[in-house]
């Protein structure tokens, strides 16, 4: 966790009581057991925390974020009337938070040693919304963490699933303090709760820039790239918009910043679909001499990105919905 030296925002943060948002069929048994894949896990349970478990966990993020000296001054609160002083409000929604270890030594005909014990944990915090008094959104943020692991146990110690839990959240927790120290809060900048492209015509790959959404940003990455999940000479132009102020995870994907990337490929190079990509670029059509592919993983605030983009490019359809193989037309 890393203190900066002076608050990167002068200003004071209230932080008001994370929303309990875990499901319930995911929570531990009354002893705090939890059955996986055929191995019995003894877990925490927020619930055990004295008073509201919602708050105990707020009180941590509230001193992660005091520690790390974002901002002016961190208080917390029950109501945003209880912070007349507060420039800035965050709110949010807790809907993982657990840690578990393996409650028994493996069996003896598991092949595995004796002294292991396999370890889960998760982490989840969704809709982190730092917004001004007057409600506009500054920043927001869903954060998170999880892993499996199996560690060794010396005879006579155990894996506290407390500490399991604390060292999960701690890396999310750190995540989200990264994206503050790098947004602006200061009112210029708001997150809109949808966007589209600001320019609707048909004019092609070399003016998306031009277009880009408010509250994303345009680059272009690369001039020798080919698209995610397909096979094929690194010969395309490629560009894309990621979303400002503005991170997500995902269990598979990890920590995320929401992204749309589009190619734009001759269609003299071949490319071939690679069924094992798990997240491939979708081909979407031909202008010209030119293939086009966009790719979109994610949540963002920008859920028409495909259909939109696809419509400034002029592009005609594949005539089938799949396409697996594209031969170079010379």
């Amino acid at each position: 966790m890393k203190t900066a030296a002076s608050p990167r925002h002068e200003r004071t943060l209230a932080i008001l009581p994370l929303v309990d948002a875990r499901r319930r069929n995911e929570a531990p048994d009354d002893k705090g057991r939890f059955l996986y894949s055929g191995i019995e896990y003894v877990g925490t349970r927020l619930d055990d925390l004295p008073g509201d478990p919602m708050w105990r966990v707020t009180e941590v993020l509230g001193q992660h974020l005091a520690r790390t000296n974002h901002f002016a001054r961190v208080v917390l609160v029950l109501t945003k009337d209880q912070a007349p002083e507060a420039d800035l409000f965050l709110t949010g929604r807790v809907v993982r938070a657990r840690g578990y270890v393996e409650a028994e030594a493996p069996k003896k005909d598991s092949g595995r040693p004796e002294d292991e014990r396999k370890i889960l944990a998760e982490v989840l915090f969704e809709d982190l919304v730092i917004a001004d008094r007057e409600g506009r959104r500054l920043m927001d943020v869903s954060v998170g963490w999880s892993w499996a692991k199996k560690r060794r146990v010396p005879e006579g110690e155990a894996i506290d699933p407390w500490r399991v839990l604390a060292r999960t959240m701690r890396v999310a927790l750190g995540d989200f303090s990264d994206a503050i120290a790098g947004a602006d809060l200061s009112g210029a900048f708001v997150v809109a709760d949808t966007v589209a492209l600001t320019n609707t015509g048909t004019v092609g790959f070399a003016t998306l820039a031009s277009a880009t959404p408010s509250g994303w940003r345009f680059t272009e990455t690369s001039s020798a790239s080919a698209p995610i999940g397909w096979t094929g000479a690194e010969a395309c132009d490629e560009v894309a918009f990621e979303q400002r102020q503005t991170i997500r995870f995902h269990r598979f994907l990890g920590p995320y910043t929401p992204r749309v990337r589009v190619w734009s490929c001759p269609d003299d190079v071949a490319f071939t679909y690679d069924a094992k990509a798990d997240f491939p670029a979708i081909y979407v059509g031909t202008r010209g001499a030119r293939r086009f592919f966009v790719h979109r993983v994610g949540e963002s605030n920008w859920p028409s990105a495909d259909e939109q983009i696809v419509a400034h490019l002029a592009v005609t359809k594949p005539e089938r919905r799949h396409v697996f193989e594209l031969p170079g037309s010379r």
